[in-house]
């Protein structure tokens, strides 16, 4: 199915994972084939070629992310994978899809500050500069980050060193063009 031509049928696929990650979470939790299939499709899935498969491969990465059910070695080992593939230097759908699954630990997370994000939000910090569509995907997301963490903020500032805290920070107050 995620072969197929048609990219409307695989974004479909994208939507039954949507539907079938929550429906069958204990399934997932008890078998690691399952999940570790069920990452596979959806990391295949944020390299397709049509972009909505790919933003909405993101969101459906996201759910599954935020359920907690990964091991944090497997947690870790596709951080890692992502950066690799962002830092591809030719290849634009594979850099937007590691980009876009970077994000997805982001939009997982909205009412906390796992240890390990800080170190991506200082990653996609430092790439947006980056050219279309991986500039708009990571400031969306840096953007809902923003507006779901600064009710808090003051607890989360202590999770960030200093130089991590001031760059999140200035990428969240660009320079405005009215000055």
């Amino acid at each position: 199915m995620i072969v197929n031509w048609n990219w409307r049928t695989r974004e479909m696929v994208v939507h039954f994972l949507k539907v079938f990650i929550p429906l069958n979470i204990y399934s997932l939790k008890q078998s690691s084939d399952l999940l570790n299939e069920t990452l596979n499709l959806l990391t295949k899935l944020l390299l397709d070629d049509q972009l909505e498969v790919r933003e909405l491969a993101c969101f459906t990465l996201a759910s599954l992310i935020s359920w907690d059910i990964l091991p944090e070695k497997r947690r870790d080992d596709l951080i890692e994978q992502f950066r690799e593939q962002a830092n591809v230097t030719n290849g634009l759908v594979t850099r937007h899809g590691a980009f876009l699954g970077l994000c997805a630990f982001v939009y997982a997370y909205p009412d906390d500050l796992p240890p390990f994000l800080p170190g991506i939000l200082m990653f996609l910090t430092e790439r947006l500069s980056e050219g279309q569509p991986i500039s708009k995907s990571v400031s969306t997301a840096l953007s809902v980050f923003k507006r779901l963490h600064e009710n808090k903020w003051f607890e989360y500032e202590s999770k960030f060193t200093d130089e991590q805290l001031t760059q999140v920070q200035n990428s969240f107050f660009s320079a405005s063009y009215f000055v």
